[in-house]
C-alpha cells in the first residue's frame, strides 16, 4: 500500500506573537542547532542534516524544512494563532512496471496549463500540471531515474502535489486534521484523467470521501482576527504614537484599498 508523505515545508508565525513559544517551535523540527541564515532569515539550522532551518527577520519567524523531515515537522510545529503555512508539497509513490508509459499515456485535464519533460535517449519523464506560478500544480515524475532507486521489480514514480497560500493551508489542516488522504485525491482527481487517477486512488488504501471542512476554514480566519487584535494593533498603536500625523495616511490608505 503506498502511503502519503510532506516533503516540503514553509511556515511563517508572526514574531511578537509567538516569541515566548519561539524554544517549542524551534525543537519541533530541529534537535541539534547550527546557526545560520536562509533567505534573509537568521537562526538555527539542524547540525545533522541541514534539511531543516528556523529563524526570524525580526517580523517574522519561519520554519523552513525539505525531504525527509518534512513530513514529521508538519506534524509537530504548535499551531499557534499567527501560523501561516506559505508551501507545503504532498507525494505519494507507486511501482509501475514502466513509469515512463505511465506518465507519457497521463492525459491532464485541459483547465490547467501542462507540458512534459522526456530525455531523447535516457529514461526519466516528468510530466507538470498547473502553471509554475500556480498555488496548485501537480509534478508527475519517473522517481528512479531520477533517485537510482528501484523495486525489485518496474519502477518508482511519484505524484507529488506542490501546493502554496490557502492550498497549502488546506492540505496543512488536512494532515493534522486526519485526512490527507482524503484531501489529496480529493485535489488530483480534478487534475488528471480518470485511469491514471484510478491507479493512484487504488494504491492509497482506506481513504475516506474528502469533505470540505468549513470549521477548518473559520479557524484560518479566525487565526488572522486573532493576529490583527494581538499583533498589528499593538504595533499600530506604538507607531501612532511616535508619529500621531501617520494616523490620518493610514486610515486613508485603509479606506482606499477596500474600494479597489
Amino acid at each position: 500500500m503506498a502511503t502519503l508523505r510532506v516533503d516540503y515545508l514553509v511556515a511563517t508565525y508572526d514574531l511578537v506573537a509567538v516569541e515566548p513559544h519561539l524554544p517549542a517551535i524551534a525543537g519541533a523540527v530541529i534537535k541539534k542547532a547550527e546557526a545560520g541564515k536562509h533567505l534573509g532569515y537568521r537562526g538555527y539550522w539542524c547540525a545533522e542534516s541541514r534539511r531543516a532551518f528556523v529563524g526570524d527577520d525580526s517580523r517574522r519567524v519561519m520554519v523552513s524544512v525539505t525531504s525527509s523531515p518534512a513530513h514529521a515537522a508538519a506534524l509537530a510545529i504548535p499551531r499557534l494563532e499567527t501560523l501561516s503555512i506559505a508551501r507545503i508539497d504532498v507525494q505519494t509513490t507507486l511501482v509501475s512496471r514502466d513509469a515512463d508509459l505511465l506518465i507519457g499515456s497521463c492525459d491532464p485535464s485541459a483547465r490547467y496549463q501542462a507540458f512534459r519533460i522526456a530525455p531523447v535517449r535516457d529514461r526519466g519523464c516528468t510530466l507538470y500540471v498547473g502553471s509554475p506560478r500556480s498555488d496548485k500544480r501537480l509534478r508527475i515524475y519517473n522517481k528512479s531515474a531520477e533517485s537510482g532507486e528501484v523495486p525489485e521489480s518496474g519502477e518508482y514514480v511519484r505524484f507529488e502535489l506542490q501546493l502554496r497560500d490557502d492550498y497549502a493551508e488546506k492540505a496543512f489542516a488536512a494532515l493534522r486534521g486526519g485526512g490527507l488522504k482524503g484531501w489529496f485525491l480529493h485535489t488530483l482527481r480534478s487534475m488528471i484523467d480518470s485511469f491514471t487517477f484510478a491507479i493512484v486512488r487504488d494504491a492509497l488504501n482506506d481513504v475516506e470521501e474528502y469533505h470540505q471542512d468549513v470549521a477548518a476554514l473559520d479557524d484560518w480566519t479566525q487565526r488572522r482576527i486573532i493576529w490583527v487584535e494581538r499583533s498589528v494593533i499593538p504595533a499600530l498603536k506604538k507607531l501612532f504614537a511616535a508619529r500621531p500625523e501617520y494616523l490620518d495616511i493610514f486610515v486613508q490608505m485603509l479606506y482606499d484599498s477596500t474600494r479597489q
